[in-house]
């Protein structure tokens, strides 16, 4: 492993970063202090990242102190961490609620909603969906309001979207009159047959699939919202095909109705607002003991998660191709397959899953499947408590580590 590969591994991990920061502001201090500066508790987890900073050369340990200091390579990350927060604070990112970067990892199979009440904060969040799209290579489409094609185009080339920068047929801008009633006919069946014949045009154009951002606006100004309803029902919270879909409504519309939007926001698999960034979190669990697989799955579903549960390593497997998980909480004596095997398959299919491992192993043996790649492990038997505070605790550093990983 490289230098940078060692720094970036530090960066990224909430643990580490936290015993690189405390050491940068008290140096020379003993395994226990350090154990209490950093607030961590648990012995074995604590050990087992700062014998992973030694091992980097980040961590040392001063004879004439007989305590741990930063060596010189550590000193250097410290001084990385600090100037990034500084950039994160001079540029106001919020490092939980970025809605601007979390549109941005939406993939294939994604159907996301933006309600917005202004047309900066439709723009401040949707035009980074779009240069998503194109920036990955694949095709982009987008549905504006008729009288708004020439305004829209404006706001592209102010955002500096170039189209002419992308290959040929990359990106297409549509009238929501045209496609929706036009071509569609307000029928939810027949949208849905024309973006399909519209991905099937692009990928034999060589594009893999298609990004759509969508105006929904339409549909209320002329009075066709239970045939909105009736579309948005039938797409359905995650595609099968090749299609990542953002769907936009002003969010002032639902003033008198919000049974209205609570209807549209269950139809999709991820939910956006412009003030109040509602991230629905996907998680996995895979365990073989259906009674604990139910347990679980009500404990999470009733703080909000979306939940689906797996009683075999292959089904868990399975899923995590089908659809973006967030985190998984995994069982990993299971009949079918090896809990190695198990982890190393989910990192590859879903690199930035948070992975928990309920185990009834001692520490030390537990402390093992971090080096395979799970983030934590929460010995048995699980308490509600306990679990929904390390899921929260790591669903957190995980959107924190993916920020200070970009701006590193």
């Amino acid at each position: 492993m490289s230098n940078v590969d060692e720094i970036f591994r530090a960066l990224v991990h909430f643990t580490r970063r936290r015993i690189i920061e405390c050491l940068s502001e008290r140096n020379a201090v003993t395994f226990s202090e350090l154990m209490k500066y950093t607030d961590l508790s648990n012995h074995g987890k604590f050990g087992f990242h700062l014998r992973a900073l030694r091992d980097a050369g980040l961590v040392g340990f001063d004879l004439s102190t007989k305590g741990l200091c930063l060596t010189e390579r550590g000193q250097l990350l410290a001084e990385i961490l600090l100037d990034t927060r500084f950039l994160i604070a001079r540029e106001g990112l919020d490092l939980v609620y970025e809605p601007e970067r979390y549109v941005r990892r939406l993939r294939f199979g994604d159907h996301a909603v933006l309600f917005y009440n202004t047309k900066e904060g439709k723009h401040r969040i949707t035009l980074p969906f779009l240069l998503g799209g194109l920036v990955k290579g694949e095709a982009v489409a987008y549905i504006v309001l008729e009288d708004k094609l020439d305004s829209e185009s404006q706001e592209l080339k102010r955002y500096g979207i170039n189209i002419n920068r992308f290959p040929k047929g990359a990106f297409t801008m549509m009238s929501a009159e045209d496609w929706y009633f036009r071509k569609g006919k307000a029928q939810g069946e027949t949208i849905i047959g024309n973006w399909q014949k519209l991905l099937n045009e692009k990928q034999n154009a060589g594009f893999q699939g298609l990004y759509v951002a969508g105006d929904m606006d339409i549909f209320f100004d002329t009075g066709k919202t239970e045939e909105l309803m009736r579309y948005e029902s039938m797409l359905g919270k995650q595609f099968d095909f090749n299609m990542c879909a953002l769907c936009l409504y002003d969010s002032n519309r639902f003033q008198d109705n919000e049974e209205q939007l609570i209807q549209l926001n269950q139809y999709h698999g991820h939910s956006i607002f412009q003030d109040i960034f509602v991230n629905t979190k996907n998680i996995l669990i895979v365990d073989d003991d259906k009674t604990v697989l139910e347990s679980l799955r009500i404990i999470l579903q009733s703080k909000g998660y979306s939940v689906d549960t797996a009683e075999t390593g292959r089904e868990g497997i399975e899923k995590s191709k089908a659809r973006l998980y967030h985190l998984a909480v995994l069982n990993l004596k299971l009949p079918d397959m090896n809990g190695a095997k198990l982890l190393v398959t989910l990192h590859k299919n879903l690199p930035e899953m948070v992975k928990i491992i309920i185990t009834g192993f001692s520490p030390d043996k537990a402390g093992e499947f971090l080096n395979l790649g799970a983030d934590t492990y929460i010995t048995k038997p699980v308490h509600p408590e306990e679990l929904l505070k390390v899921v929260k605790e790591k669903l957190r550093e995980r959107e924190e580590a993916t920020l200070i990983g970009a701006v590193a």
